[in-house]
This record gives C-alpha cells, sequence and structure tokens, in this order.
C-alpha cells in the first residue's frame, strides 16, 4: 500500500435511508479526524431524499446509482473504489462508537489468519438511542452461527448483554452489518470481478462471503471491546416476518438455497442430511401453502447452476494453489 493511502475504507450502500443516514455518519466524523480512513458512499437511486442529505452534509466519496442495484452489486462498486488495507462494510442503520476501530484493528493484526471480524453490536433505534431492557443493553449480534441443518442465526440476538459475550472467539461468520475485512483475503475470493455475488441482490451474501473465504483457509473472528449499534428492522419469528418485503423474503429464501449450493461438500453434508432434508421439506410445504411466491426461488436456482458450478470449481483451484504455496513454505 502506498503511504498516502488510507488505512481504512468503509463502504456504505443507501436505498431510502434519510431515517438513519445521518446518525451513520455523525459518529465517523471524529473518526475520520483521529483515524486515516476513506469513506465510500454507494447510493441505489434513493428517492426519499438520502443522497441530497449525505451531499450537503458530508464531504465524502458518493457512487450515485441510477436504478437499485441492489446490496450486493453496489458493495462491489464501492470495493472496488476503496485503497485502505482494510475495508469497513457498514450498514446505513449502524453506528459506531469512538474505541470501534482501534480495537476491531488490534484484534486484526494481532490474528493473521482472521479474514472477517465483528464487535460487540448492540441494538438501537432510529433515533440513535441504545434500547435497554431493565436497564441492560440488548445484543444485535456478535457474529453468526450455523446450525446441522444450515440455518444461520445472529448469535446473542435478543439478549441482554451481561457480559456473557465478554470473551473473543473464532465464530463461523459475520453479520454484514458491521464487517470489517481484510483486502488481501477478500481479493482472493474475487471471481468475475465479485466479491458479493450479484445475483444474491441482497440478504445472505455475508454468509456466502465467509463461507467462501473459509473453504480457502480464512477465519472469521469476534472481539468484544469493538462495541457498534445497529437498528435492525428485521427480527426472528413467524409474525414478524410477514411484516417484511415479500421480495425481500424472496430474497431471503433463495440465497439460502444457493449458498449451500455454491459452498457445501457431499462430505460434510452427508452427517447432516437428515437435518438438512428435514428444513427444506418444511420450508417447502410453507412456501406452498402461505407464500407461494418463494417457490419461483427453485426456478431462480435451477437457472444459476452452471454460474455455480464455475464458481466451485474456482474456489476449489484457488484452495488448491494456497494449499500448494503453503506446503512449499513449510518446506
Amino acid at each position: 500500500m502506498k503511504n498516502n493511502s488510507p488505512k481504512i475504507s468503509i463502504v456504505i450502500v443507501t436505498y431510502n435511508n434519510l431515517d438513519t443516514i445521518r446518525l451513520c455518519l455523525d459518529s465517523m466524523i471524529t473518526l475520520k479526524r483521529k483515524h486515516n480512513i476513506e469513506i465510500i458512499l454507494v447510493d441505489n437511486a434513493s428517492t426519499d431524499g438520502t443522497l441530497l442529505e449525505v451531499e450537503n452534509t458530508f464531504e465524502l466519496d458518493v457512487i450515485h446509482n441510477q436504478a437499485n442495484l441492489g446490496y450486493c452489486a453496489a458493495n462491489n462498486q464501492g470495493f472496488k473504489r476503496t485503497k485502505g488495507e482494510y475495508i469497513l462494510f457498514l450498514n446505513p442503520d449502524a453506528v459506531l462508537t469512538e474505541g470501534f476501530l482501534p480495537d476491531a484493528l488490534e484484534s486484526m493484526e494481532i490474528h493473521n489468519d482472521v479474514a472477517l471480524l465483528t464487535g460487540k453490536v448492540l441494538l438501537m433505534d432510529n433515533r440513535g438511542q441504545p434500547i435497554l431492557k431493565e436497564g441492560q443493553p440488548i445484543i444485535d449480534t456478535v457474529g453468526m452461527k450455523m446450525l446441522r441443518n444450515r440455518q444461520t442465526f445472529n448469535i446473542g440476538e435478543g439478549e441482554d448483554d451481561v457480559g456473557q459475550y465478554d470473551q473473543e472467539r473464532y465464530i463461523f461468520a459475520v453479520c454484514g452489518a458491521v464487517c470489517l475485512s481484510r483486502r488481501t483475503a477478500l481479493e482472493e475470493v474475487m471471481i468475475d470481478g465479485q466479491l458479493f455475488d450479484n445475483a444474491f441482490f441482497a440478504y445472505k451474501e455475508d454468509l456466502d462471503l465467509a463461507w467462501r473465504l473459509r473453504k480457502i483457509g480464512w477465519s472469521c473472528y469476534y472481539t468484544p471491546n469493538a462495541v457498534a449499534y445497529h437498528a435492525r428492522y428485521w427480527k426472528p419469528g413467524f409474525n414478524n416476518r410477514r411484516k417484511i418485503d415479500p421480495v425481500r423474503r424472496f430474497h431471503s429464501f433463495k440465497n439460502r438455497r444457493l449458498t449451500i449450493l455454491k459452498n457445501d461438500t457431499i462430505r460434510e453434508i452427508l452427517p447432516d442430511f437428515l437435518h438438512i432434508f428435514g428444513f427444506e421439506l418444511v420450508s417447502f410445504c410453507y412456501a406452498l401453502i402461505f407464500e407461494p411466491l418463494l417457490l419461483r426461488a427453485y426456478w431462480d436456482i435451477l437457472n444459476e447452476i452452471p454460474r455455480i458450478l464455475r464458481w466451485r470449481k474456482e474456489i476449489s483451484q484457488k484452495k488448491s494453489r494456497i494449499h500448494k504455496f503453503n506446503n512449499l513454505i513449510d518446506s
């Protein structure tokens, strides 16, 4: 990296985020004074005045899309504009505390095997106020965990923060709301010029990226000292799910299957086959009865099979090359 290059690049994708974008960017002002960072904001054709608010208030690099290209394509645009050694992907409804960057960076530089890192992300409302339960902050995420049926969830989500996650740990994946990344690792898993898979549009792309990185030997990590806040609108549960835009539900449903097909292996699936099959059977019946719109996802996935096979092959080749390189070092 050049000496005048920023240490950290922050990429924020917006789409009608007028209610939270000022809070997000306000938290950057002090950080930008103290740290060598650049901020790249990619707006997906917001119609609520988000872009006007940003350009009239803050000095940052803005990419203005004429249409909503999706979270994945927009983040890919932002990543290609970055110069930093580390890239922080940040949701426009997330806020960093002053200690987040130094603590997160310290952990990343200690653990050279880590590609993605998150801190303790707590819940806030759209006004930037921490959400408390009996005086205790509520956890949004401290990383992501995968079950044997391949369902993933945010560790600690909805729990009172009483110190139960105050130890650093390796995790399966990092939630994309607050995700610090190592550039060298990201560049290794880019395929077709894409870091995030554009076919996902949005949702599960963070899981797909983490899984891809793990397949070639990188790790994901959680450090509790790096604290951030997030105003999450999608909460688990049947009743909450019904309140979400059907398009968002569709992409989440589709992308779970795409992620498995892209990254899972027969050897890993066999011990968990009954868990996976049972979950898929229940999901299919649910879609058939309650949300027939979701069934179109199976057709979309079928059309993606040739590209999925090609991506799998490229990741396998990358893994093979890295393994050979490491063997040369060891010898």
